[in-house]
């Protein structure tokens, strides 16, 4: 019998993020490049998301995401933890077709997150002039 995955809530993590900057159309889709200047974390695990890293990403023609973030947070007592997120951002293709013009969209979205020691769902908030990403994160201790 195959064991169950358990999963158990950690924290969320609210990265500020700064202007897209697209390098433009790379053969399999359009790469955007996010870079991530802030925010915070919170839950069992706090702190603060340091000020650089980004969220590179791959928009295939059929409206697939690829995503790849690296960026880093220090916990409330002086920890760095290093965070490498990979994964699929699908979901109606109106909802985004809309992120990829950069409108204001309050959606859940769901991420397939490759890895075996993190799973993850991400809420997307985006918009415009605050440029705000909520991550929900969900860990199996």
């Amino acid at each position: 019998m195959a064991p169950v995955l358990e999963t158990k809530f950690v924290f969320t993590i609210t990265a500020n993020i700064g202007p897209v900057t697209s390098a433009g159309e790379i053969g399999s889709g359009v790469r955007r490049i996010i870079p991530i200047v802030g925010g915070e974390v919170k839950g069992e695990v706090n702190g603060k998301v340091l000020p650089f890293g980004a969220d590179f990403q791959i928009i295939r023609p059929n409206e697939l995401i690829e995503l790849e973030a690296k960026y880093a947070f220090e916990t409330d007592d002086g920890a760095v933890v290093y965070v490498e997120n990979k994964g699929l951002r699908f979901g109606p293709i109106d909802l985004l077709q809309k992120l990829k013009r950069g409108e204001r969209v309050v959606a859940g979205v769901a991420d397939e997150v490759a890895g075996h020691d993190r799973v993850g769902d991400a809420g997307v908030e985006v918009d415009p002039i605050g440029d705000l990403v909520h991550d929900d994160i969900v860990a199996d201790y």
